[in-house]
């Protein structure tokens, strides 16, 4: 018989070794990455299978790269200051917020406790020398908001308006001087001396002045300075001295004098 030939056992395959990751690294299980620097100065090629990680490396800054961050933190800076502005702005915008709610609130609180709500309306004071009376109305609904005697200081001016009067002056003489004003085409006095409203809506004791022309200022200023503390009715009014003068305008078509002379004589 022949003798066998005496075979070799294959060598064991060597065992995995797990390469040493530094402990500032980050494992990255890949078979494609960029080249490794295995020895300083050296250089090679990842092999399959082989596990890679990435390492903080520290390289000096070129000559660029240094203007490059100086630019970044001009930038930087900048935009910082002009943030700290607007920062600055909106603060102020806001604290002028905040105190104009306190202050309404503030209001609501004090209303709540008092039960009463106020209104800034616009109200009118007639004063009637001749029946000695005030009354304040509203001048949106005509509402009577107080009606009383004079008081005492509206008595004195009563007394100085009485010892001012121009003897002997009447109504002709406030149509002569409101005919001297410029731009004055026409005028006309209507009067009711009794104790009620008449047909035309004039009140008790007021005459009621028709002018053509002229400024409303003007025209109500002629009417008191001749005859100071009369008593005037009309659809147009200006503050004088403190007093309410009131007048009217013809209505285009009508003459200020027209017979029969009647509310829709006057405009609105």
């Amino acid at each position: 018989m022949g003798r066998k030939a005496k075979t070799e056992n294959p060598p064991a395959p060597a065992p995995d070794i797990e390469p040493v990751i530094p402990p500032n690294a980050t494992e990255v299980v890949s078979t494609v990455e960029p080249p490794v620097d295995k020895e300083p100065g050296k250089y090679t090629k990842i092999q399959p299978g082989e596990k890679t990680f990435f390492q903080i490396l520290k390289e000096p800054l070129s000559e660029s790269d240094r203007l490059d961050i100086l630019d970044d933190i001009d930038d930087l800076s900048r935009q910082r200051d002009e943030i700290e502005i607007r920062l600055k702005q909106i603060s102020t915008a806001l604290k002028g917020e905040i105190a104009e709610k306190e202050e309404k609130i503030a209001n609501l609180i004090a209303l709540k406790r008092q039960g009463e709500r106020e209104h800034n309306v616009e109200v009118c004071k007639r004063i009637d020398y001749e029946n000695g009376t005030v009354t304040v109305f509203r001048v949106d609904n005509g509402l009577i908001l107080e009606k009383r005697g004079l008081s005492p200081d509206e008595s004195q001016t009563k007394l100085n308006l009485d010892s001012t009067l121009t003897p002997g002056a009447s109504f002709d003489d406030i149509t002569n001087a409101i005919l001297e004003l410029q731009g004055v085409v026409e005028v006309a006095i209507f009067h009711n001396p009794t104790d009620s409203t008449d047909d035309e809506g004039i009140p008790p004791h007021h005459i009621r002045v028709v002018v053509d022309g002229g400024e409303a200022a003007e025209i109500c200023r002629a009417i008191v300075e001749t005859r100071p503390g009369i008593l005037t009715n009309g659809n147009h009014q200006e503050v004088i001295d403190d007093h309410m003068v009131y007048f009217s305008r013809p209505v285009a078509g009508f003459n200020c004098n027209g017979s029969p002379i009647n509310e829709d004589v006057f405009s609105d």
